[in-house]
């Protein structure tokens, strides 16, 4: 039962990982930050919901709050990195333009 948990979760993740990088290649500007301000909006609630039921001190709540984000932080890195090699491939296609454009003048 245990192994197909994890088993499920890396699938999850996978699948996350998967979509974050399907969205970010759309031409949308912020699509990119939909599925990490999703994480961090749950993990916010989460928190929320830890508080409420937890004697644990706000050192507790910091770990917590940062736990809870790790799969934001993944998904934004994830994001900078593919709009960054997106953003270098339509400056690539404009410099092959205008050197094209240039032989041709010439």
């Amino acid at each position: 039962m245990i192994s197909s948990l994890i088993i499920f979760m890396f699938v999850l993740a996978a699948a996350a990982i998967v979509l974050e990088i399907w969205v970010v290649n759309k031409d949308g500007k912020y699509t990119g930050f939909v599925l990490p301000g999703l994480t961090l909006l749950l993990s916010v609630f989460f928190l929320y919901l830890f508080m409420n039921g937890s004697e644990a001190g706000a050192g507790g709540y910091i770990v917590t709050f940062l736990l809870l984000n790790i799969p934001t932080i993944v998904l934004f890195l994830i994001c900078l990195a593919v709009s960054k090699d997106r953003e270098a491939e339509k400056k690539r296609e404009e410099d092959k333009e205008l050197e094209s454009i240039r032989i041709t003048d010439l």
